[in-house]
């Protein structure tokens, strides 16, 4: 079973790695069974923040619509 809020040594859980590949399909089944929305990387970065850099405007659109947080500032 995939621990949808498991974090690696980077804090990338399985939705950051979605949306950094542009996997639409997979970032809404990880939301739908639970996903937390707003976590960040080390680095500081969000899923929105991730999304956006990738030029992944569906993913961006998907998170807005689940309620991703838009006042965390990215880590640069």
């Amino acid at each position: 079973m995939l621990q949808v809020n498991a974090m690696n040594k980077h804090k990338w859980c399985p939705l950051h790695e979605a949306v950094h590949s542009g996997h639409q399909l997979v970032a809404q089944s990880l939301i739908t069974e639970g996903a937390a929305l707003s976590t960040t990387t080390l680095q500081g970065d969000t899923c929105l923040h991730l999304s956006i850099t990738g030029g992944h405007l569906g993913l961006v659109r998907l998170l807005l619509q689940h309620g991703a947080r838009t006042d965390i500032q990215d880590g640069s």
